[in-house]
């Protein structure tokens, strides 16, 4: 949100709220401004929260952690993104001994065989078997 602020009728100033779509709080009923404890709340992320003397000095919501929408690619071809939950890492890449899941697709070989991805080799095609005539036996 701008870290701008508004100034209420009673000449008081509110800011802008991060979990009602950076619309500026409301102004204090009645011309009153509430006197909360100084006392914080630390969010999930590490952020403090403190009480919100325009929401009768209830703590507001925790801001939603936002991760970089950037991937990594791991060993074995996949990618990871990032985990929100854990300081916004990178989620870990599947065990190297996973075995992949392939596209069901196939090719048609010059033979007439036909060959499936391989989850074994990254999901690439084999190589089509060698077309062997009689004669070459």
């Amino acid at each position: 949100c701008d870290e701008d602020v508004q100034e209420c009728e009673d000449g008081s100033y509110v800011d802008r709220d991060p979990t009602n779509g950076c619309a500026f709080r409301p102004c204090p009923p009645n011309n009153q401004t509430l006197t909360c404890t100084e006392e914080g709340f630390v969010c999930p992320n590490g952020d403090v929260v403190v009480r919100d003397p325009n929401n009768n000095c209830e703590f507001p919501d925790c801001p939603q952690i936002v991760c970089d929408e950037d991937v990594q690619e791991c060993e074995d071809g996949s990618y990871v993104d990032r985990d929100p939950t854990n300081g916004c890492a990178f989620r870990p890449c599947p065990p190297n001994n996973q075995t992949l899941t392939c596209t069901e697709e196939g090719f048609v070989c010059p033979n007439g065989d036909v060959v499936v991805r391989d989850p074994n080799n990254n999901c690439e095609f084999p190589d089509c078997p060698q077309i062997v005539c009689d004669e070459d036996v």
